[in-house]
């Protein structure tokens, strides 16, 4: 029995993904018929399976235990905080040192 499974790559699901989902936009403008409500949710699942698929084999790229690349991922992430508009952490821990409460119950979740 061979075990050697050739794996479907990144931008091979990426492709599945964009095409399914056209051919599901397409099929949506199209009059309706029994076959046509059949397969629009096939093609729609697909579509899905296909996108979060591409996500794991990308991520699966990231090397988040090296070193290499630390400084530039804390970088990027500092600016996606940024973006999104939330609290540095620095704010947050003056927040909380306010209220000794707070502070023991952030210790005790730590």
């Amino acid at each position: 029995m061979n075990t050697n499974i050739k794996w479907v790559t990144w931008d091979q699901a990426a492709i599945t993904a964009l095409l399914s989902f056209a051919v599901t936009i397409i099929l949506h403008r199209l009059p309706t018929t029994k076959w046509r409500a059949r397969i629009i949710p096939a093609t729609t699942e697909l579509s899905l399976i296909s996108a979060l698929y591409t996500l794991w084999r990308l991520a699966m790229k990231l090397s988040l235990d090296q070193p290499s690349g630390a400084i530039e991922r804390a970088r990027q992430l500092n600016r996606f905080q940024h973006w999104l508009h939330l609290p540095t952490e620095l704010s947050l821990q003056q927040f909380v040192l306010q209220y000794d409460w707070l502070a023991q119950a952030t210790n005790f979740y730590y």
